[in-house]
């Protein structure tokens, strides 16, 4: 996977702020100084969108070839792995218009293409004559865990920082600064996303409860399902529709750590 073209040969790298007038004003407290913040070019979107049209093609034909021996993705941590760099890549395109509406697109068609990825692959593909989970497994098991979890964590900051026109911190994989922005996240879009979060909760619990039976603890669940609630409280989501239960979550910087999961919930059946 090739890594971003220079912004002078209409590649699609981070764009330099400056005060041209196509620029979106950064949001800043009353006496602060104002930032902005250049869209991508037509030259840069057109760049962007064939790379990440190829990249997407490719993971997918990979995906659908996974039960095959000569399959590049045979199992979900490969898979997410493969697809982590295009988030990374979506969220840093710039919160204001038009390049906004590529961020929100592209970054709805992943969040499908991860919840319909972690479904498919098994959490356990097999196991000894036993039927129980040995040491080696359970590591296994583990790590799969957790790179799921890290990946929902990130996707649920990232649709945060979108919903709230907010840039992107690469490197502390973290929302940046808001930005004005004339558009923003259409209500048929806010609609899809929340359709995808809560059908992607109920893939998460089918596809956890498809393990032998203790393999994860109802706290374990819990933090899995109990996922993305930054984005359904941007949204503005009904709780009865997406109840929480994990206490001690709170939408603000102090109080906005990644949710840890430990191995304390799983155990060897």
């Amino acid at each position: 996977m090739s890594g971003p073209i220079d912004d002078n040969a209409g590649g699609f790298i981070l764009p330099t702020h400056d005060t041209a007038a196509e620029d979106a004003v950064q949001v800043s407290p009353k006496g602060a100084s104002v930032t902005a913040m250049r869209a991508l070019s037509a030259a840069q979107e057109r760049r962007l969108v064939e790379y990440l049209e190829s990249q997407f093609l490719e993971i997918t034909r990979a995906y659908k070839k996974r039960a095959e021996p000569s399959t590049t993705l045979p199992d979900l941590p490969s898979y997410l792995t493969t697809l982590h760099p295009l988030l990374a890549l979506i969220l840093l395109i710039p919160p204001v218009d038009p390049s906004g509406s590529l961020r929100v697109s592209y970054l709805l068609r992943l969040t499908g293409d991860f919840f319909d990825g972690v479904a498919s692959y098994p959490l356990i593909s097999a196991l000894p004559g036993s039927g129980k989970l040995e040491a080696s497994d359970l590591v296994t098991v583990e790590n799969i865990l957790v790179q799921v979890l890290d990946w929902i964590t990130e996707l649920d900051k990232g649709w945060a920082a979108v919903l709230n026109s907010q840039s992107w911190d690469s490197s502390a994989k973290h929302a940046g600064p808001s930005y004005v922005s004339s558009r923003g996240v259409t209500q048929t879009e806010r609609t899809r996303l929340r359709s995808l979060i809560l059908q992607g909760r109920e893939k998460l619990e089918d596809w956890m409860g498809e393990g032998p039976p203790g393999v994860l603890d109802a706290d374990a669940r819990e933090t899995f399902i109990g996922g993305f609630w930054r984005t359904l409280s941007a949204l503005g989501a009904n709780p009865e529709d997406a109840p929480l239960s994990i206490s001690g979550l709170e939408d603000d910087e102090e109080s906005d750590d990644d949710i840890d999961y430990t191995p304390g919930g799983l155990v060897i059946t």
